[in-house]
């Protein structure tokens, strides 16, 4: 098997022309830091995620189990500009959906993966797998959010011929197609409960977090699919929860809700 180092020296040899890559070996914790070019500034910067996983406790080095690597784009440094929505296809799984790419003057991804800023959990329902956090204390987030959700909406009004078939839908009728992410300042991911969150100590379940914890994650964006409800089309942005990372908890005082404005964390 590759070491994990000759798996990133052969990464950083293909695109070394191209990208201005910080290069981030994870474990439940991040463990060392590869940079590599500053001629267009840090914000230039991609992260690679590699899980690391201990075989057995005490281990001097850790085990390779996942080689798989997830480029993961800094959320400071994730440009609305660089998205390009393909045309409706549909996968294996029978899905319908215009996948996302991203491109600039030197690299293309297939998906759209962003690193997260930490984010307080707001609530967590298994039965709808549905995560919520809350973005208050990070404004270009929320924005740049936004404006993805925006840029959606005036690509599928431009196009809607080509996109969705139909002519002539309002701007409101294409926005009310959309079930979208961000809900003022709370944003809504869908993660299985039985999905493992790293912490310093250790893996922990989604379904073992509390309202008030503070986390990161890698949103993978993959595209806007189409449903069918209550037999009119609808659309979604199509995405997954790859890695999440436990980050802190805030305990409140006896008698107040964790969910009370007092209690949001300072941004990091």
């Amino acid at each position: 098997m590759p070491t994990v180092l000759a798996m990133l020296a052969l990464r950083e040899a293909a695109w070394a022309a191209a990208v201005d890559a910080t290069f981030v070996l994870e474990g439940p914790t991040p463990s060392r830091h590869y940079t590599r070019g500053f001629k267009r500034g840090f914000a230039r910067g991609f992260a690679s995620h590699t899980r690391l996983h201990s075989i057995q406790r005490g281990l001097n080095q850790p085990r390779l189990e996942d080689t798989s690597m997830i480029l993961t784009i800094p959320h400071q440094a994730f440009e609305i500009g660089n998205i390009h929505v393909m045309p409706f296809q549909v996968d294996k799984y029978g899905k319908t959906i215009a996948r996302l790419m991203y491109k600039d003057n030197s690299i293309d991804f297939h998906d759209v993966s962003i690193l997260s800023p930490p984010m307080r959990i707001l609530d967590y329902h298994t039965e709808t797998s549905r995560l919520r956090l809350d973005v208050s204390d990070h404004p270009q987030f929320q924005s740049k959010i936004n404006m993805l959700h925006d840029y959606l909406i005036s690509t599928f009004y431009t196009h809607q011929q080509s996109f969705l078939n139909e002519r002539g839908k309002t701007y409101d009728a294409i926005r009310r197609l959309f079930y979208f992410l961000l809900d003022g300042s709370a944003l809504s991911l869908f993660i299985y409960p039985t999905a493992l969150v790293q912490r310093e100590s250790g893996m922990c379940r989604v379904s073992d977090l509390k309202p008030g914890d503070v986390v990161r994650c890698v949103i993978r964006l993959q595209g806007v699919s189409q449903l069918i409800h209550r037999e009119a089309l609808r659309l979604r942005l199509h995405h997954s929860v790859p890695s999440l990372y436990f980050i802190k908890r805030i305990m409140p005082p006896p008698g107040l809700r964790v969910d009370a404005p007092v209690f949001r964390p300072l941004a990091l």
